[in-house]
Order: C-alpha cells, then structure tokens, then sequence
C-alpha cells in the first residue's frame, strides 16, 4: 500500500515536471500498459501500450480495484452498465476472433464478417469507447480477462462458431456467420448500447 502511495506521487510530480518544462513542448501520452494501468510516455502509444480513454463525466469518481467486486460496484444502475460493457467488448474480441477463425477454414466467408464488424465498430463507436473505460474502471486485468472469456464460451454456443477439430464443421460453420453475427450484435443485446451510455 505503501510503495503504491509513492508511486501515486511519482507519477503526479513526473507530470507535473513535464507540464512545467515549455520549453521543451515535449508532449506526454497517456497509454495503456499490459496490465491495464496508466503508462506515461513521450511518444505516441502504440500497438503494446494503446491510448488511454479518458474518463467520460458520467463514469463517476475513481474505484479502489483492491476492493471485493461487489464493494465496487454497490449502485444496481452501474452493475447494469458494466454488465453492458462487458458484452459489448466481448462481442467485438469475440467476433474479431471468429473472423481469424474463418480465414483459416472458409476465406470466402471472412470478407462480409470483416465487414460487418467494421460497420458496426463505426456505428457503435461510442457504446464501444464507454464498455471499454467501464471495464477498466470497475475490473482489475484479470477479472477482464475472465469476463471476457466467459462470454466468448457463451458466443460459440450462441452463433454456433465454436472452433473445432474437424475442418468440414469449421467450414460448416462459417458458412452463416455473417448472418448469425448480424442477428447477435442487433437483436440478442440491442439495449446495451443505450445502457452503457446512460450514465446516472
């Protein structure tokens, strides 16, 4: 506890360091370390540290991750929203996945699901932003990690997109997706995308 209050006040008195050099213009990045936590640079994130999103107003204060789960999320109406947000990054991990699997077993198939995924990527982009700072605010890394492969288990058996050992099902089975991923994203969780906005 001790060790992370001064690692609290290192990162506050390095940016203010940078903030007071001018001189120098130099820019600071805010990036997303392995771990999911705060990493300050001086170069452009990149692929391993992605941009940070900042806090939205209506995602409230800061949580303690080291308390229990459920001290963390006390309040119903947040409990829904990260809810929301864990199945809208698990549709967009989880379908980018089935896309790669696709590509290996049925390349035909693969262009309409790309696209399908990119149209709604744009068009969800904010519900898309908001899960994603939901998920870091309210879970630690590994909790993330778990969240999501709970919900991919539940996508297979959904879209019927599980990968298989059999190359003939594998083929079989992306024969529809594009389909079967169009009715999952727009029917199966239509109200999350307003709930994850929502705010208080």
């Amino acid at each position: 506890m001790r060790s992370r209050f001064f690692m609290r006040r290192w990162l506050v008195i390095a940016a203010g360091a940078v903030a007071l050099t001018g001189a120098a213009h130099a820019a600071v990045f805010k990036c997303k370390g392995a771990d999911g936590t705060l990493v300050l640079q001086d170069s452009a994130c990149g692929p391993s540290t992605p941009p940070l999103h900042p806090a939205a107003e209506n995602d409230g204060p800061p949580v303690n991750l080291s308390l229990p789960l459920d001290q963390r999320v006390k309040n119903p109406h947040d409990k829904r929203r990260l809810d929301a947000a864990v199945h809208i990054t698990g549709l967009q991990t989880g379908l980018r996945k089935r896309i790669e699997h696709c590509q290996k077993h049925a390349l035909e198939q693969a262009p309409a699901m790309q696209s399908l995924l990119d149209g709604w990527r744009s068009e969800r982009a904010a519900a898309i932003a908001a899960s994603e700072r939901l998920m870091e605010k309210y879970l630690t890394a590994t909790e993330r990690v778990d969240a999501l492969a709970q919900f991919d288990r539940a996508l297979s058996s959904t879209i019927e997109l599980s990968i298989n050992s059999d190359p003939a099902v594998n083929a079989n089975n992306c024969k529809n997706a594009a389909l079967k991923m169009h009715q999952f994203m727009e029917k199966r969780y239509a109200g999350d995308y307003t709930t994850v906005v929502g705010g208080r």
